[in-house]
């Protein structure tokens, strides 16, 4: 260890001052009492000399356990500190003097201290070396410095933290910081921001005069201002909306600083506009529904009313709104019916449909009303009941009339279908004494020939009662068919069938009636369609009779074609048998399958169908599981087709 130099040290008890540099040394003494900070007098030995007030104060001794003693000896050794023995042996006898050397330690009666140390070498006569060491207590500083530091990384992170932009200014309005929410908002970096002046941020986005009037003229005559609101275009982020908050602040003795808070409102302002269109909008429909509408408050007063109440009930808004609905128009909406509505049921449910209140309005006379009500939040705390009244009193008047004409109808349908069975009844007994004595008459005419022979007059005249004979034998044979199939009764002889001799055994039955009417019949049956499964009789009488219909309304000369092919789709025989005759109005396509129906010709008034055998098709058709229909454009012709299942 070395300890500091002394050519010539005498002993205290040797030395014998002088009058004047004991006055000297007292001087000095008084001085060093009066500095406020711990002083030492330290000889070249390092034995303390001499201390101060301020040094017994602040470590708690007295001179006796100081003065004389090595430095490391004082308190119990609590002064031999590995950092100070460096300080005092090491770093002073090179450089004599030193400053702000920082010695944290823990001292057994006084606790942890932070000091700082300044030291001077001095030689205050011509043989004796001092060593002044003064003492900063520097531990509240410090712990102020760590609890401010603290305090700035906690309210750092608290700025962080805030989702609205922010940003520090200091007098000159630069910036000192801001948070991420406004590096994020405003698409810029810290090194594009702090340090600049606020208005040549973004190359000048933020030099808008209404800010400027903020910041220079508002700011510093009140310090504070909330809610300022600045609608600015940024050429970077958009137009934007901004909330505006200010504090003027003191952070330190001599520094102040304005944070300045920005709460982007432009999506706020933007759906407060879309509220208020909205609220206008509907409005305008509640005004257009053409009945009325009341709107209530949680105290049943009305808010508002649409036109179509004021025109029903005869009031003008004036008498209306704001007042207690009971109280409306004399007290005539005081019905006990409705209080029990609004104030039972509604509370419970929110909801109503088609609730029946039928009353006497004083004005208006006898209404019957269907009451619709929803309860509404228009608001965080505000209820609304909206009241839709459906005033159905002439709509009960037409049902009652539908229903008593209802009743009539359905008496008069019943009294129709007993006609139409005695009609049935009466036909079925004619018909059924008619064929027998009809048959009887026909095999007469035909044998009277083998009695004598007949001049050509009268052999004219019997093939003319044969021919009537028959038709109207024939005619009775489709009215019983009809009644069979209509009935369920008429059994099918399902048999294996050929297309091709189906539609050729029909083409040879009606081949008189072709030639007769020069008209050409082509009949093209596909080859891909397999052998048929129906009853032979009847489906060759449907052809028969669509093929002869054909014939009878085409014109001499004129085209007729019968064509079989394969619906794979639905798994069918389809059959069409087409003409060029002139055609079926549209109107009629579903009569010519009814029983007895019958269509005039737009040529002479003849009439287009005997009125039985398209009923006789159809119902044949149907008993096989098929279906007909019919296609036909007036002055071009028809086309009537069939479909008959394959299995």
């Amino acid at each position: 260890m070395r300890a500091l130099r002394s050519d010539k040290l005498c002993p205290p008890t040797m030395m014998k001052p002088t009058p004047l540099v004991e006055d000297i040394q007292n001087f000095a003494q008084n001085i060093v009492d009066t500095v406020r900070e711990p002083l030492l007098i330290l000889d070249a030995d390092l034995r303390v000399r001499s201390a101060n007030r301020a040094f017994y104060k602040s470590f708690q001794v007295s001179p006796a356990e100081t003065e004389a003693r090595l430095i490391y000896e004082l308190g119990n050794g609590q002064w031999d500190i590995p950092a100070l023995r460096t300080l005092l042996e090491d770093i002073i006898p090179q450089h004599s003097v030193f400053n702000d050397f920082e010695l944290e330690h823990d001292f057994p009666n006084i606790g942890v201290k932070i000091m700082l140390l300044n030291a001077r070498m001095l030689r205050p006569g011509d043989h004796t070396e001092f060593l002044v060491l003064a003492i900063e207590d520097v531990t509240e500083r410090r712990r102020a410095e760590r609890l401010l530091a603290e305090i700035e990384n906690y309210a750092q992170n608290i700025v962080d933290t805030v989702r609205e932009p922010l940003l520090m200014l200091d007098p000159m309005l630069r910036v000192r910081s801001a948070n991420r929410a406004f590096y994020q908002a405003f698409q810029v970096s810290p090194a594009e921001t702090e340090n600049r002046l606020i208005y040549e941020l973004g190359d000048g986005q933020w030099n808008i005069p209404a800010l400027r009037v903020l910041l220079e003229d508002i700011i510093p005559q009140s310090s504070v201002f909330d809610n300022y609101e600045l609608e600015y275009d940024f050429p970077v982020v958009g137009r934007k909306v901004m909330l505006l908050n200010a504090r003027q602040l003191r952070a330190g003795i001599d520094t102040e600083l304005l944070v300045l808070a920005m709460e982007d409102v432009t999506e706020r302002r933007r759906a407060e506009r879309l509220l208020a269109e909205i609220k206008s909008y509907s409005q305008n429909i509640v005004d257009t529904v053409r009945e009325p509408l009341l709107m209530l408050d949680a105290t049943l007063r009305v808010r508002s009313a649409n036109r179509a109440f004021y025109q029903t009930f005869e009031v003008s808004p004036q008498e209306t709104e704001n007042q207690l609905i009971y109280e409306l128009g004399d007290g005539q909406w005081n019905i006990p019916a409705l209080r029990t509505l609004l104030e039972d049921i509604i509370p419970q449910s929110s909801v109503f449909d088609d609730y029946e209140l039928e009353t006497n309005f004083p004005l208006v006379g006898h209404k019957i009303m269907l009451l619709n009500a929803r309860q509404l939040r228009a608001g965080i705390d505000t209820n609304l009941v909206v009241l839709a009244m459906e005033d159905v009193t002439e709509q009960r008047r037409i049902h009652e009339l539908e229903r008593r004409f209802t009743r009539e109808l359905q008496e008069s349908y019943r009294r129709l279908q007993d006609l139409e069975k005695l009609r049935d009844d009466l036909t079925n007994m004619i018909v059924h004494d008619l064929r027998t004595p009809l048959t009887s008459v026909i095999a007469g005419m035909q044998t009277i020939e083998a009695v004598g022979d007949l001049d050509e007059i009268q052999r004219e005249m019997v093939e003319i009662a044969i021919g009537g004979g028959e038709t109207l034998l024939a005619m009775i044979n489709d009215l019983l068919d009809v009644e069979k199939l209509e009935s369920g009764s008429m059994q099918l002889a399902h048999v294996s069938l050929d297309a091709s001799r189906l539609v050729a055994s029909a083409a040879g039955q009606v081949n008189s009636l072709l030639k007769d009417k020069s008209l050409v019949l082509t009949c093209n049956i596909a080859p891909n369609v397999p052998l048929l499964w129906g009853d032979e009789g009847k489906l060759r009488r449907i052809l028969v009779n669509l093929i002869g219909n054909a014939v009878k309304f085409t014109p001499k000369g004129g085209a007729l074609s019968v064509e079989v092919r394969l619906n794979e789709i639905e798994s069918a025989a389809l059959f069409r048998v087409s003409d060029s005759g002139e055609g079926i109005p549209p109107e009629a396509f579903e009569r010519i399958f009814e029983k007895f129906g019958q269509v005039e010709s737009r040529k002479g008034g003849r009439m287009m169908s005997t009125g039985l055998g398209l009923t006789f098709c159809k119902l044949a058709i149907e008993a096989h599981g098929g279906q007909i229909g019919v296609e036909s454009k007036l002055g071009v012709g028809s086309t009537f087709s069939f479909t008959l299942p394959l299995h």
